[in-house]
């Protein structure tokens, strides 16, 4: 399937403004940090500390022998090896490679580390839909079970830097109604720190051109030098990925906006040379944690936008001042305003149509109705 390439049109991209864009930097770098990842094999080791203690008392009283525990020396034995996978992805981190991120055998230390997590989170979605009982005797299975949950929250950010599994994967961050609802509920510093000056000489790489540097782009259309879209922290050494261009879509009821999947140009803005020296920057003394999150309080990662949105009784972000009777035409109707309208029975027939004009009425085996749909005040390119 041929990718189209990002061109600037008028229809409404979504794109950080200046403040988020600033948000947005400072949680790429917190998430490729060395803290960040530091902290999150504190509680891989207290994972293991509590499975240690639940094969022991297990063992001391006989359950072990008779089935009566289902945390057994071998979880155990695989769970010191994803603590030292783990361990060494961290201490390679800290010396500034940031190879650890990728998923190539040779270095995806993090990526291996999860396969004794995900066996246990398998298995707990098993109990919880009864598929399997969980044997009662097991020691300390309740605190088990929390410092796994634990391990997993103390996560956040994870998918602001590791590499996708799958090279033509598009670019992980895009802008849409996560961000729009939660990330201004999410701890900065005072004063949030200026975006960086861009390189006195652009570095710029197209879709699947080799990226020379890991570090933070911004992606940019194809021939100008316009913001496309949401920065992502790129791996060196990779293939520059596609992206999820995410527009307003007042037809789409649920969530008010839909995407495209384009190739663009990435620039860089920031080239992550940090730990080389040895050193650990400053600011990441201050980096702030919010998972696990305390007991009763309210996550401000969110789970879903949408019902936070219904929860608290806010304003739908992107469907605020929706023009539903002028973005949808029945065929046979006068067009209401001028601009591309296509039709879901025939994409093909899209078009520029002006305003009093008289829309095609198609006739399709898959829709019912013939209808169209408002695209933006330009034609597509």
């Amino acid at each position: 399937m041929d990718i189209p390439i990002a061109r600037w049109t008028d229809r409404d991209i979504l794109i950080p403004n200046e403040l988020e864009e600033r948000q947005i930097f400072h949680l790429l770098k917190k998430g490729s940090s060395w803290t960040r990842w530091n902290r999150q094999l504190g509680y891989y080791q207290r994972w293991a500390e509590i499975t240690e203690n639940s094969v022991r008392e297990a063992d001391n009283n006989n359950l072990l022998a008779t089935h009566k525990s289902d945390i057994l020396y071998e979880h155990y034995v695989n769970i010191l090896k994803g603590l030292a996978t783990f361990e060494e992805g961290v201490n390679r981190l800290r010396k500034g490679d940031k190879r650890v991120f990728l998923y190539s055998e040779d270095y995806a230390f993090f990526v291996r580390a999860l396969s004794p997590i995900n066996y246990w989170l398998t298995f707990l979605s098993k109990i919880n839909c009864g598929d399997y009982r969980w044997a009662e005797k097991t020691p300390y299975r309740e605190e088990f079970f929390k410092a796994l949950d634990d391990l997993c929250h103390a996560g956040e950010t994870a998918g602001f830097s590791g590499e996708p599994r799958d090279p033509d994967t598009p670019a992980s961050l895009r802008y849409h109604l996560w961000h729009a609802v939660f990330l201004s509920r999410l701890p900065y510093p005072d004063p949030l720190p200026e975006l960086p000056k861009r390189p006195k000489k652009d570095a710029i790489v197209a879709t699947g051109e080799r990226v020379p540097c890991s570090g933070i782009w911004e992606p940019l259309d194809m021939e100008e030098d316009q913001l496309f879209g949401v920065m992502n922290y790129l791996h060196g050494e990779t293939k520059a990925p596609t992206f999820r261009q995410t527009f307003i879509d007042h037809t789409e009821e649920r969530f008010g906006y839909n995407e495209d999947i384009i190739n663009v140009r990435w620039r860089l803005i920031w080239r992550d040379d940090r730990y080389e020296d040895g050193t650990i920057p400053e600011e990441e003394k201050d980096y702030i944690f919010v998972r696990p999150v305390p007991e009763g309080a309210e996550d401000p990662f969110g789970t879903d936008g949408l019902e936070y949105i219904k929860k608290h009784h806010l304003p739908h972000p992107f469907l605020a001042g929706a023009r539903r009777k002028t973005d949808r035409v029945e065929g046979g109707e006068p067009c209401p305003r001028d601009g591309y309208w296509w039709s879901p029975a025939n994409k093909s027939q899209g078009r520029i149509f002006r305003k009093g004009e008289i829309m095609p009425i198609i006739t399709s085996r898959e829709y019912a109705e013939s209808y169209w749909l408002w695209g933006g005040e330009m034609e597509k390119k």
